[in-house]
C-alpha cells in the first residue's frame, strides 16, 4: 500500500484513484473517518502516508483525526489536504505537511542514488545505530541473506520452483536500505527503483 486518503468529495477520491493506477500505484481511498478507522488498515501499513481532508462531511475535524492518528496510533506520516491557503492551518507537531487537493508528484518519484557499500561505510553505519536500530537490523539483514543466498539456488526461489538471480543492482540497493534503516515504506520503493532500472530500455 502507497497511501490513505480519507476525503468526501468523490471527484477528488476517483481523481487520486487514476493518478495512482496510472503511476502503478496503489491507494485505499475513504469518504469517511469512520469507514477508515473501523476497517483498520492503516495499522498493517504503517508507514504509507495518510492524506485527511480538512473539512470532512462527516461531522471530524482532518485536524483531529491526524492528532488521533499520531497520539493514539503512533502514525507520523500524516498530510492535511485542503483548498484553503495553507497559512490558515497552524503547523502541529504531528502534521508532516499540508498540501492542495492533488496528489503530490514527490509519492511517485523513482530516483535513488544506488551505490555499492564499502567496508568502511558498513562499519560507519552500523557504529551510528542506536540499540533499537540495531536490533532492527538484525532481523532484516537476516531476512535479507536468506531470501539472496537461502536456497540451493542461491537466490529468489519463485512458485513454480525454478530459482531466478537477483540483479546485482537491486542487491545493492537493498543492503544499503538495510543499512541506512530505511522505513519499510522507502526500502520497498528503493527496490522497486532497482528493478525497474535493471530491465528499463535504455533507450528511454
Amino acid at each position: 500500500m502507497d497511501a490513505f486518503l480519507i476525503d468526501d468529495n468523490p471527484f477528488v477520491r476517483s481523481a487520486w484513484q487514476q493518478t495512482f493506477a496510472e503511476r502503478g500505484r496503489n491507494i485505499v481511498v475513504y469518504a469517511d473517518s469512520q469507514t477508515f478507522v473501523a476497517e483498520g488498515l492503516f495499522k498493517t501499513y504503517r508507514d504509507a502516508p495518510i492524506f485527511v481532508d480538512v473539512e470532512l462531511s462527516d461531522g471530524i475535524s482532518g485536524l483531529d483525526l491526524a492528532r488521533w492518528l499520531h497520539e493514539r496510533e503512533g502514525h507520523k506520516n500524516i498530510f492535511l489536504t485542503t483548498c484553503h491557503d495553507s497559512s490558515q492551518f497552524g503547523r502541529e507537531q504531528f502534521i508532516a505537511g499540508i498540501i492542495d487537493k492533488n496528489p503530490p508528484q514527490w509519492l511517485f518519484q523513482r530516483s535513488y542514488d544506488i551505490k555499492k557499500l564499502g567496508t568502511v561505510e558498513r562499519r560507519e553505519l552500523l557504529t551510528n545505530m542506536t540499540a533499537e536500530l540495531k536490533q532492527q537490523f538484525t532481523i532484516r539483514i537476516a531476512q535479507f541473506y536468506d531470501a539472496i543466498y537461502g536456497n540451493e539456488f542461491g537466490s529468489l526461489l519463485l512458485g513454480d520452483g525454478t530459482g531466478q538471480f537477483y540483479p546485482e543492482l537491486v542487491i545493492d540497493a537493498w543492503e544499503r536500505g538495510i543499512y541506512e534503516s530505511l522505513s519499510d515504506y522507502e526500502l520497498e520503493r528503493v527496490i522497486q527503483f532497482a528493478w525497474t532500472k535493471t530491465y528499463r530500455d535504455p533507450n528511454e
